[in-house]
């Protein structure tokens, strides 16, 4: 079944141009989008490797255990670490390596976790506040 709507009006041998080839405006949808397309592809990545480097460096993973806790750590070199950790109210050294964890030895006495404080630093202690308040809740209408 041949439509006789289908044949164009164009005579052998004449040159078609294309409205897209002839208005450089109209080359591609993508021309000029593709650096910054790039560019946030890019930022988008650097700042999850920076969010999960900082998580690590500093501990950021919540501890939920009333009965065991991690009190501080001590790097030794790429993959080693003696941590001290406290099990109910007695507190141990352990050696961590890539294959294995030992325990060094028992505390005699117990010793305080440090606190990382930074004196009047203005935007820690308005996240802190921020942190410690419950998010407004929205009113119902």
């Amino acid at each position: 079944m041949f439509s006789p709507l289908a044949i164009s009006a164009v005579e052998p041998g004449a040159k078609v141009t294309s409205t897209v080839a002839s208005n450089p405006n109209l080359s591609s949808p993508t021309d000029g989008a593709l650096l910054p397309m790039l560019m946030a592809l890019i930022a988008i990545v650097v700042v999850i490797y920076v969010t999960a480097w900082v998580a690590k460096k500093f501990n950021l993973t919540p501890h939920q255990s009333n009965h065991m806790k991690t009190i501080t750590s001590l790097s030794l070199g790429g993959r080693e670490r003696i941590v001290i950790i406290e099990i109910q109210q007695q507190q141990y050294a352990i050696g961590v390596t890539p294959h294995s964890v030992n325990t060094l030895f028992k505390l005699d006495e117990n010793i305080t976790p440090s606190s990382f404080s930074v004196p009047n630093n203005k935007l820690l202690n308005k996240l802190t506040e921020l942190l410690n308040n419950e998010l407004p809740k929205t009113k119902k209408n």
